[in-house]
């Protein structure tokens, strides 16, 4: 079947690839040095840029208050990280659509009520860090296409790793029992399962996390990090330190390919949290 569109996009744009009436094509409305991130509708004319943001009609103009808006961004010197955070700071990697968060296997839910952003400028993902009283206390960033030797997860200077508990402002008086996992994208993984957790920031549990556990009302805790040497050695540690509280710990099947939670299927990380292995049978 005819596509009406299919050879004014070829004129149009520099296609990559297409696969029936989609085409994914490099985005002419800002520097493409990745991974292509424009769509076209081959049967409809519609195209959008997923890093950008640029959308319109192919036989049709981008607006002019567009244009405009990229012109200054490529222009605007790239911002320094604020002093202090709000709302207002955050809403700005809220105003260009990627698809990343949603590739990565998370809900719409979970995007949304984590307000997870993208920085366009930088090309990094955004996720706010919010603290139990669900002030804004920074974001992490993850550079969605690092160089090498690159890291892929940047912290702002001075964040306070070992007082946070990553998710904590997300728990309601019914999340009692809720998995500690290693990173926030295991976390987000989790929540997305319909599995209640709490990143950890790192492998180790630190004296001050213990304490926001029980200030934040958790009776039971299902250890769930990473099934690598420092995971399990970061395990051994927490089951053995804390007090207090109901510990369970993940067993991962040896037919699983994933080695930490944002790497498992929905299922299998109910699965893993439902079937936990007790390793106290009380509370003193």
């Amino acid at each position: 079947m005819a596509l009406r569109y299919e050879q004014l996009i070829k004129q149009r744009f520099h296609v990559v690839s297409q696969h029936g009436d989609e085409f994914l094509c490099k985005c002419p409305y800002h520097e493409e040095t990745g991974r292509p991130n424009l769509y076209v509708n081959g049967a409809k004319g519609l195209f959008l840029c997923h890093a950008c943001g640029a959308k319109g009609k192919i036989d049709g103009d981008i607006p002019a208050d567009w244009m405009g808006l990229l012109e200054r961004m490529r222009s605007a010197i790239d911002p320094p990280e604020p002093d202090f955070y709000d709302n207002a700071w955050l809403k700005q990697f809220q105003t260009f659509p990627t698809d990343y968060w949603t590739e990565r296997g998370l809900s719409e839910s979970v995007i949304r009520r984590f307000e997870l952003g993208y920085d366009m400028l930088r090309d990094q993902g955004i996720i706010p860090v919010r603290d139990e009283h669900s002030r804004l206390v920074g974001a992490i960033r993850r550079n969605l296409h690092p160089q090498p030797g690159e890291p892929r997860y940047l912290y702002p200077k001075g964040f306070p790793l070992s007082k946070t508990l990553y998710g904590s402002w997300m728990l309601g008086a019914k999340h009692t029992k809720v998995a500690l996992v290693e990173g926030s994208i295991d976390a987000l993984s989790c929540w997305s399962a319909r599995v209640p957790a709490l990143a950890l920031l790192g492998a180790r549990l630190s004296v001050t996390q213990h304490r926001l556990l029980h200030r934040l009302d958790v009776k039971h805790i299902v250890i769930f990090t990473d099934n690598d040497t420092a995971g399990q050695d970061g395990a051994d540690e927490i089951q053995e330190s804390v007090d207090g509280l109901l510990v369970s710990r993940v067993q991962y099947r040896p037919y699983w390919t994933a080695t930490d939670p944002g790497g498992l299927r929905p299922e299998q990380i109910r699965k893993a949290f439902h079937s936990a292995k007790r390793l106290n049978m009380r509370v003193d």
